[in-house]
Formats: structure tokens, sequence, C-alpha cells
């Protein structure tokens, strides 16, 4: 299927844990905020004294020789915390078809600044999203990465036995396709993890999880996982291509081409709300004659809340989530009070809500990230922390010697103001169970991808 198409959704931030560690793309460069406690013993006593302290550390490229002048701008950031909190796993895509893996323990020393990664997939297609996952006996993580062909893959994230090294290079066969969707490009994949009591169980919860993977041509399919030939089904109702997606609380957050945010029950496959932001506020217009597409959305942990960002605005927008118990019905509010307080000097290119519901901001401006907290006291209001933030004054750290490299928005926009080459409107009126029964290739799970000549590298000092 083809792979043609001007849609770059960028995957630029993630954080996984009330630690706060974070990752983050620069433009050809990938930055770790690893927040640590330090101990210091104060001048007068032998007392310890202990402080938070957050220095970036950047995680470097491994190519091989021949392949110095490859364009290594990034596409997609993920992170995992493992159990113990002792280490801390990153992978990085780059538009050279290179899939870096990293690991970096929570202990490490402050003096170590840069990291190598562990080993590189070289992928035969450019991967747009990234996440990390466990399988069922909890001992193995692997990477999942969805590409602009619309395949997932998963990779692991340590070579193994069955990798041999040449010329500095290690082979492995380590790596599986997990879904495929049909002729669409995937601009977005979650890992969702949900809980649930079997009627015959003595109480025991059971895990289940599922692949939510959004595409070029307006849907969502819904996969189990590990077994990924079960497709749960789909979400359809958007009428262009799903620009964000993302997920909390057994709901699911999408925006669109469409100019529609919408907000899904995953398990039940129903839409619950929608929000129409080309027929919202004025506060909604953008500071440029660009379309004014949604670029990103984040929802809370609780769900409670979602952000979302507009090409061409140099705000951040937020909705309330609000549920009505007497009907059962889910709404969106646009939240009009204090809007300046997510005003940024620049255009946002990705935001994320932390674990602790604080908001960070990435954007083009040398200041790279803003930091957006709860006002104490105030259920709706925000303020901005960025000068107080350990995170983005780690960020500071970095200074001016990068921030040219980064684009001046996520889409890439013709003279017209429109997204380049898109797909054709969905046709709303088309049968929905048309849709779903044109699904994608079944994959075994016992199927595995034949070797690329060079699947992993592994760098040498």
């Amino acid at each position: 299927h083809s792979c043609s198409g001007r849609l770059k959704m960028k995957q630029l931030l993630d954080s996984c844990s009330l630690q706060g560690h974070v990752i983050v793309g620069v433009g050809t460069h990938v930055f770790v905020l690893l927040n640590q406690t330090t101990k210091n013993k104060t001048s007068n006593s032998n007392v310890n004294t202990s402080c938070d302290v957050c220095t970036p550390i950047e995680l470097l490229i491994a190519q091989p020789k021949q392949d110095h002048d490859a364009d290594t701008t990034v596409e997609a950031v993920t992170c995992f915390l493992d159990d113990n909190n002792n280490m801390f796993y990153c992978a990085v895509s780059r538009h050279d078809k290179t899939l870096s893996l990293y690991t970096i323990s929570t202990k490490t020393e402050e003096s170590e600044h840069t990291y190598l990664p562990n080993i590189v997939h070289k992928t035969s297609k450019r991967s747009s999203g990234l996440v990390f996952a466990r399988l069922e006996n909890n001992q193995h993580i692997i990477i999942l990465a969805a590409d602009l062909c619309g395949d997932v893959t998963a990779f692991p994230i340590l070579a193994s036995s069955s990798s041999y090294d040449h010329d500095d290079t290690v082979i492995s066969r380590r790596r599986r396709l997990m879904l495929g969707h049909t002729a669409s490009m995937i601009t977005g994949i979650r890992l969702v993890t949900d809980y649930f009591l079997e009627e015959s169980s003595s109480g025991e919860k059971k895990k289940r999880q599922r692949i939510l993977t959004c595409d070029r041509d307006g849907k969502v399919r819904v996969t189990s996982f590990p077994n990924t030939h079960i497709i749960e089904g789909y979400l359809l109702n958007h009428e262009s291509f799903l620009s964000s997606m993302d997920a909390a609380a057994g709901l699911c957050i999408t925006s669109s081409g469409d100019d529609t945010i919408r907000l899904w029950d995953y398990s039940s496959l129903q839409q619950l709300a929608l929000f129409d932001t080309s027929s919202s506020s004025s506060e909604l217009t953008t500071t440029t004659n660009n379309r004014g597409y949604i670029t990103n959305v984040s929802i809370q942990r609780n769900a409670q809340m979602c952000a979302f960002l507009r090409d061409g605005s140099f705000q951040v927008h937020l909705l309330h989530i609000i549920v009505n118990v007497s009907d059962h019905t889910t709404l969106f509010r646009l939240i009009h009070r204090h809007p300046s307080v997510l005003s940024c000097p620049a255009q946002p290119l990705y935001a994320k809500f932390m674990p602790d519901d604080s908001i960070l901001v990435l954007i083009k401006d040398p200041i790279y990230l803003m930091h957006f907290k709860k006002k104490e006291g105030e259920e709706e209001v925000f303020e901005d922390i960025t000068a107080a933030s350990e995170l983005c004054n780690a960020m500071r750290l970095v200074e001016g010697k990068y921030y040219e490299q980064m684009p001046s928005s996520t889409v890439d926009i013709g003279e017209n103001g429109q997204v380049k080459n898109l797909p054709p409107k969905t046709n709303n009126s088309r049968d929905k169970r048309q849709l779903c029964e044109e699904a994608p290739r079944q994959i075994s799970k016992k199927r595995l991808d034949p070797v690329d000549e060079s699947t992993i590298v592994t760098p040498t000092i």
C-alpha cells in the first residue's frame, strides 16, 4: 500500500511516571530530563540534606560511517520506567529510518550528560509513533513502532543470543509484524491497559491490553494485545484524517482535519462527546492564514480535562470533560477563564498532560519548554510556572544552539493553507460495517518478518 502523503504528525514529548522524568525531541537532538534527589552535607554540620535536581542528558546518535549525511530529524520519542524505578528506557525514531533504544539508570551520576544507544534497529519504513509494551508474563519489554505505511512492528529492546557481530554491526532476526492498516498511514499509537473482575474469579483483577492506532483515513482501530490477530473494532465518525490521539481512564480522545475533537469509549466503540472547533468562539482563531488544523490533543490521566493545539495559534486550549450522571451523557466545555495563562511566545508544537496533571508544552522558541500547573484552590485555572520549573530550567542549560532546527509546525502546509497530499474526506453515509469488514491483514502471532539487511547497529566507542 502507498506511503505517499505530507501529513507529518510528530511525537516529540513524553513522560511516563510520577517521578517526572521526561524525554523531548528538539530538531535532530533528543534530551532526557531525569529528576534525581541528591544528598549534600551542610557546611556547618555533618547532616545530609536532600534536594531535587534535573539535568538534561543528551541521547546521542550512533550511525555507520557511510550514513553521516543522513537526515536525523527526530520523528517520535517515548519512554518507560521499570517497576523498581531503577531503569529508564527510551526510544527514538528518526527520518533516516532508524529506531534507537537507550537504557538509563535513574541512579546515574550527575556527570553523565550523554548516552549512546544500546541498539539501533534499521527499519524498512519510517516510524511515526512509538510505545513501549510489556508482555503478559511481565518479564519482557518490547517497543512497538507504527510506520508511515500503516504497519505496527514489535522490536526487542536488547540484543538477543540470535544476534551476531559483523563489522561493528549486530544483525538481529527478532522483529515481528503485529498489525497493519490497509492502504493508510498511521498517525498515532497508544497502548492501553484496563483491569476488570471476572465473574468466576475470587476478587482478583485481570488485565486486558489493547493497541489503539489512528490513521489518515479518519478511523481508530482497536486491537487486542498481544493477540493482535483479534480486531475488536473501529472508532468511526470522523470525516477527515486523524491528526492526534490520546487515551486515559478507559477513554480515547481524537482530533481530526474535520475540525472536531471526539471522545470515545474504546471498549464499547461508542462516541461519547464531540467538540466542533470551527463553530466555537473567536478565541480559537489563528494568528496566521493557515487552515488552523488541530495538531495535538492530550488528556488528563483522570479524563476530566483535555488540551489541544491548533496550527497557527500561540495558545494551548483547554476543554473540560463533563459527565452528566442523570442521563449518562458526556460533553465538552471550552474553558474560558484566564485564556491568556496558556499563551505561548511562539507556535506550540506538542503539549502533554504530566502524571501530576500539569501541562508541558514544547515550542519553537529557544525557551523550548513551558510548564503550566493548576493554581491552588482553582479547579480550571492554570498558571505559568516555567521560570520555577526544574524541567524548564534543565532545558535552558541547552541554550539556543538547537532551536533553528525546530520546525515551525508539525503539519506540512501548502501555499493555499491546506495540508499537502491529503486523502479525500470519508463519506459519512458509507456503511460502517463495510469499513470494518475491510480488515487489515490478519497477522498470525507466530509469523516473523524477513530480516532486513541491517536491523540492529550497536555502537562502539
